[in-house]
């Protein structure tokens, strides 16, 4: 197995890695509610390696799936992030979706039976976003006239 140095930053977000060979390595920064960030640092033999790092806080949205009918039924609603974060439904119509990193997105709501709605979001560093879809029934009636 191979040696890999790992550390944890003091209270001021300092570390160091030791006993890291010389070559072009790749360092992971991450902590808990913030997004992750790899970058390459060229290590020199006899020398200080310096690499900063400006991870950024993660978001979240959250919000309500409004159903436009006379009984909704709200455990059969889907939600989907274009981020790939899970966004859960409970059940009634609430949703919550946590730990989304920094950037565009597109948060949807479909349920069998219903239109899908959808919305783009913009979501900064640390935000806490609001978002409410609404979902209207995708049959109707069918009205005529003008026989004659």
């Amino acid at each position: 197995q191979a040696n890999v140095p790992s550390d944890i930053t003091d209270s001021d977000g300092y570390y160091l890695l030791e006993g890291v060979y010389e070559s072009t390595q790749y360092v992971t920064a991450s902590a808990s509610g913030f997004g992750s960030k790899i970058s390459s640092v060229n290590v020199l033999a006899n020398s200080v390696a310096l690499k900063n790092f400006n991870l950024e806080q993660f978001g979240s949205v959250s919000g309500y799936v409004m159903i436009i009918d006379s009984s909704p039924d709200y455990s059969s609603v889907n939600m989907d992030v274009s981020s790939g974060t899970l966004a859960y439904n409970q059940g009634d119509g609430s949703f919550t979706v946590s730990d989304i990193p920094p950037g565009l997105f597109e948060i949807s709501a479909s349920a069998t039976g219903y239109t899908s709605s959808n919305e783009t979001v913009s979501v900064a560093s640390g935000s806490n976003l609001q978002v409410t879809l609404i979902l209207t029934s995708s049959s109707g009636p069918i009205i005529g006239g003008g026989w004659t």
